[in-house]
């Protein structure tokens, strides 16, 4: 996004992130992503339980994905989580 920024390009985009990520980025990184044109951030969700995250090797626990849900709507954007449906076993 930064690089968009600097060459004063804007269009509507968006990306797909893990909400660890977005949970480790700076504010400034985040602000630069709505700056950009990031209209949509995807999130994957992929659960809602800590034990069904770990078996997936996921590093998101607790309501890591609400939050980080929050931080991309507190900038704008609208948060998009997918999440597995029917995951077996």
């Amino acid at each position: 996004s930064e690089g968009l920024l600097a060459r004063g390009l804007r269009f509507a985009w968006y990306p797909m992130l893990r909400s660890v990520s977005v949970l480790r980025y700076a504010p400034a990184t985040l602000d630069a992503l709505a700056a950009s044109g990031a209209y949509i951030v995807l999130l994957g969700g992929e659960t809602g339980t800590d034990e069904t995250m770990a078996r997936l090797l996921k590093t998101t626990r607790g309501d890591g994905n609400l939050e980080a849900a929050v931080e991309v709507a507190r900038r704008g954007m609208t948060p998009h989580v997918t999440y597995i449906i029917g995951f077996p076993g």
